[in-house]
């Protein structure tokens, strides 16, 4: 165990993918803080129970969302349909078994007019809405004209946030319109080592619930599950960020989920799921009961450059999205991407600046998923390769 411990400290993370002062009521003054040091996360994934596993893989844990009834702030708990009336889906035919709960061939999540609207702010030298600025949600310019700084490439690496963000606008308690002072922890550190012209003054950013980004980036830098040393789902320990892993993924779905539950949610609703573990077909049965009973998304890690609103790339860009529809008739996938063309985060297809949804073969979504490299390693610049449902 010590030998374990020593290994997670000693290896250092690397990059992994994706002028007016600020006005309110509630505005606070730039935060002053002592010079930070870089810090090595380490944070050892929960074990989730066996016997809530095997039911979760037996296809009974929903979510207990009404889809009719979506009203927020209302905390559910998410029910475990017992055997006779569920029994295990079938893993060699992306066909459900009639006897569980209605599932249609094919069922897309309505998005309402925030999540169709979800993107990860710019770096501060793009706009922020198509056609727009690049300045924050109070008009307060981050880039590197105002600040003598860099521009913030952590805001292009919020794809886990972002892809997060999304799926918890089908739960009832997270606070998707949450308004938020965020500034980032790792590139604080950048400043105050690099840019002594600052003197000290973090560079903070203000985001509303219009497009859900003050969330995003709640979970980006704030959220904390009980068993995380650090706050937030995005790795702080070098600037540019790692990004997130995909335990962070599952335990801030979780966390967020239950409403901060501490007593329980480890295993409220989501499980992990490598890819070199599965299939197409266990992929095409996560979703359908996923999306088509619990009205929930899947969260996956996926090589962007295969997607379609990805045109042009040609390696490997490890991406989060979130999928929110299928169709077992017509073999498609329909899924979320908040990393937008206008924004500059996405530089090759112009067609997400009119919407972020797209429809995908399930063969390109499986290949996509396929094509990031399984590491299971929790290190921050590791913990790649499946999804999250």
């Amino acid at each position: 165990l010590l030998l374990l411990v020593m290994a997670f400290v000693l290896v250092s993370p690397t990059l992994s993918f994706a002028s007016t002062t600020n006005t309110g009521p509630n505005t606070p003054t730039p935060a002053t803080h002592t010079a930070p040091s870089p810090a090595v996360r380490l944070r050892i994934p929960v074990k989730q129970n066996a016997t809530w596993l095997a039911e979760k893989y037996s296809f009974r844990v929903f979510s207990g969302i009404n889809p009719n009834l979506p009203i927020k702030g209302q905390k559910i708990t998410p029910r475990i349909l017992p055997a006779s009336l569920c029994p295990v889906l079938p893993t060699s035919s992306s066909t459900p078994n009639p006897l569980c709960p209605s599932l249609p061939a094919a069922y897309t999540l309505p998005q309402d007019s925030y999540n169709l609207n979800t993107w990860e702010p710019s770096n501060g030298t793009t706009p922020n809405s198509p056609g727009g600025s690049s300045a924050d949600d109070h008009n307060h310019l981050y880039n590197s004209i105002e600040n003598g700084v860099a521009s913030n490439q952590d805001f292009f690496d919020l794809c886990g946030p972002g892809a997060t963000d999304i799926a918890l606008d089908f739960w009832p308690a997270p606070p998707n319109l949450l308004e938020n002072y965020a500034y980032d922890p790792d590139y604080d550190t950048y400043v105050f080592n690099t840019k002594p012209q600052t003197n000290g003054t973090s560079l903070q950013t203000y985001w509303n619930g219009l497009r859900m980004r003050g969330y995003m980036t709640y979970l980006a830098w704030k959220t904390q599950p009980p068993d995380w040393p650090t706050a937030g789902m995005m790795d702080t320990s070098t600037f540019p960020s790692n990004g997130v892993t995909e335990y962070d993924v599952l335990e801030a779905l979780n966390w967020e989920a239950s409403g901060k539950n501490v007593n329980g949610w480890q295993n409220y609703f989501y499980t992990l799921t490598w890819w070199n573990n599965s299939s197409s077909a266990e992929l095409n049965n996560d979703v359908t009961v996923d999306v088509g009973n619990s009205h929930i998304p899947v969260v996956a890690e996926v090589d962007a450059s295969l997607l379609p609103n990805w045109k042009g790339a040609n390696s490997l860009i490890k991406h989060q999205i979130a999928i929110i529809g299928y169709d077992n008739v017509h073999g498609t996938y329909t899924y979320v991407d908040t990393c937008a063309n206008f924004t500059g985060c996405n530089g090759y297809d112009a067609t997400d600046n009119i919407q972020n949804h797209h429809i995908v073969p399930q063969a390109t979504m499986w290949q996509a998923i396929r094509s990031v490299p399984v590491n299971t390693n929790p290190l921050p610049q590791y913990g790649d390769g499946g999804w999250v449902w």
